[in-house]
């Protein structure tokens, strides 16, 4: 048996902690509350002109914040080990767009929902997303503060299981990052040397103000496990396994319960159900108002097409889709052909299939206005892996390995790879290399602030010559 180093003496009880998750958890609600509450209000003067339901934006929009700051403190959401988890982060954007659906499933049924715009409800839950992980940075950074200073006390853990494996979950995991202290290493053995050696530890356990235990030991060894645990009844301690080898290989891996049984996950998709949806939300708002907004432009632009050459305004091709689902993409058409078949040669440099209006067009990105409909209609994101023509992703698909996981993601009309230079012609291997590895950061490294971040940095570079 092994004890940690020296712990300065406690200035809180754990109550503290309570307390703390409670006045976080209360923020969390007022500001929720008050950015529903204004993108309510906000929506009904400038956009609609209507007189402002107040009695029912102030039942709505507390509805939904209340009930969500309770489902999160519930789910142990405000405690430090969920402050800085991705995993809860990801916990509380489901549990906030959860209780929205079922807020505006409810109010309609109710007939609460004639007063209720579908609109300001989107774009409620959308700046919800925002709002929580502003709060959430908030509160780790107040926790962080609150046990640097001393005023918060960390949950003394004890380790349980064989030296190396207790050795490398401390080295892999920084326990204080997780607001945990390690207060002792007890060797598993001491389980099987008798009821005096584990009367030793139990002892040792109550004198440390043990909260919790971690049991490093192989998955397989499930007898032995068995036996830590009735060792370890007589504590109220909550118990946990410590990840096996595979896990640590596998940086998706979590527990899945179906029907009261536990299943190991490997791996997941680059975007849950939740994620999916805020995208596509997202996604048909802003292309339907943008649309709108730029109506008369896409005519000018298609009679000026038609105008320069003969032809039609908007030129089609198959291209693969989400999962490899095939599609047919629209932009204007900027060139003289209209290739879609199993060759097809890129733009290039002053290229003399490019027409004149069409090379303002591809110069200023204006071209891809009317992808803008294959996203209202879901072939499409606002912001994706570039979609290619169909001949080109056979081609580089033999030729790069991992070349199809960028099909893992609905394609979208700007990217990662686009913001990051790599746009125009792909003369060489080393160019789609790049481009399909930038592609993949962003299939496996999705948030909506990445999202928005590629919108910010494509305005930004809208007027660049990079494109031809």
């Amino acid at each position: 048996m092994r004890v940690g180093k020296a712990l300065p003496k406690r200035r809180t009880l754990a109550l503290d902690r309570l307390i703390l998750a409670m006045l976080f958890a209360l923020v969390d609600f007022w500001a929720l509350h008050v950015a529903a509450t204004a993108v309510y209000r906000g929506y009904h003067a400038w956009w609609l002109a209507t007189p402002y339901p107040a009695d029912v934006a102030l039942v709505f929009c507390a509805a939904v914040a209340g009930t969500t700051a309770v489902l999160i403190f519930e789910r142990r959401g405000y405690e430090m080990p969920g402050l800085t988890a991705a995993g809860q982060a990801r916990m509380r954007r489901r549990i906030w767009l959860g209780v929205m659906v079922a807020a505006i499933v409810i109010a309609f049924a109710t007939k609460l929902g004639g007063d209720l715009s579908r609109a300001a409800a989107c774009i409620i839950a959308l700046v919800g997303l925002g709002v929580l992980a502003m709060t959430n940075r908030l509160f780790a950074a107040v926790a962080r503060f609150a046990q640097a200073s001393g005023y918060l006390a960390r949950s003394r853990i004890m380790l349980v299981g064989e030296q190396g494996r207790m050795t490398g979950f401390a080295a892999a995991f920084d326990a204080e990052a997780f607001g945990l202290e390690v207060v002792g290493h007890v060797d598993a053995a001491l389980f099987d040397a008798g009821p005096a050696c584990r009367a030793s530890v139990l002892d040792f356990a109550r004198r440390q103000a043990v909260e919790e235990v971690f049991v490093a030991l192989p998955w397989t060894d499930d007898e032995r496990i068995a036996r830590i645990l009735r060792g370890l009844a007589e504590l109220p301690v909550a118990v946990h396994l410590c990840p096996d080898r595979i896990t640590s290989r596998l940086a998706e891996a979590r527990l899945r319960l179906l029907d009261g049984a536990a299943f190991l996950q490997l791996a997941r998709p680059p975007l849950d159900s939740s994620e999916v949806i805020v995208k596509r939300c997202f996604d048909v708002v802003v292309a339907a108002t943008v649309l709108v907004l730029l109506a008369p432009l896409l005519l000018v632009i298609a009679v000026a097409v038609r105008l320069d050459s003969p032809g039609p305004a908007l030129f089609r091709q198959r291209r693969h889709g989400f999962n490899r689902s095939s599609f047919v993409i629209y932009k204007f058409r900027t060139m003289t052909v209209m290739d879609d078949g199993r060759n097809i040669r890129q733009a290039r440099r002053h290229d003399p299939r490019v027409t004149r209006v069409g090379r303002f067009l591809r110069r200023t990105s204006l071209d891809e206005l009317p992808q803008l409909y294959n996203v209202l209609r879901g072939d499409m994101s606002l912001v994706g892996p570039r979609p290619h023509a169909l001949a080109h992703d056979d081609y580089y698909d033999a030729l790069i390995r991992s070349y199809a996981r960028r099909h893992n993601v609905r394609p979208g009309i700007t990217g990662w790879a686009q913001v990051n230079g790599c746009r125009g012609e792909t003369d060489t291997i080393e160019k789609m290399r790049r481009r399909i590895e930038l592609d993949l950061f962003y299939a496996d490294n999705w948030s909506f602030g990445l999202d928005m971040k590629i919108l910010q940095m494509t305005f930004a570079q809208i007027w660049r010559h990079d494109a031809y």
